[in-house]
């Protein structure tokens, strides 16, 4: 098949979930290697699996969001620096601002209009030549 970015999406709800798996699963230059709930599993695979892509919701089932974001940006030992993704229904400008001085690289609202899986593969494929160049053999 080629080459394919890593993505890994950390999401508890899961349709919200099944809608970006399914979405992922049609793109080609895309690899979704997982979608887990919790921030512990999801650190786990980012140090084994080192996803170009992590695409985060702030609320999880065990852990939070910022916590997982501050344990990449903090880990020392990553190969790459994954470029972080928020998928939050959280509107707070402080959150927002807490986010981006953490080094994520975009914050998409649930509560937006055109949030879905296309506006954020419309956002990834803009900024496709400057995402980190693991990639996967599939």
């Amino acid at each position: 098949m080629g080459e394919q970015i890593k993505l890994l999406l950390v999401e508890d709800d899961q349709p919200t979930a099944d809608e970006f798996a399914s979405f992922f699963a049609k793109l080609p230059s895309f690899h979704m290697l997982d979608t887990v709930d919790g921030a512990t599993e999801a650190f786990r695979i980012i140090i084994e699996d080192t996803p170009a892509i992590v695409i985060v919701d702030i609320s999880l089932r065990e852990g939070d969001g910022i916590e997982l974001i501050e344990n990449i940006v903090s880990a020392g030992n990553l190969p790459i620096s994954p470029c972080i993704i928020v998928i939050t229904a959280i509107t707070t400008d402080a959150i927002h601002e807490k986010l981006y001085d953490l080094g994520v690289n975009y914050i998409f609202g649930k509560d937006e209009s055109d949030f879905g899986p296309g506006s954020i593969a419309e956002y990834l494929i803009e900024i496709q030549d400057s995402l980190p160049h693991i990639v996967e053999q599939i």
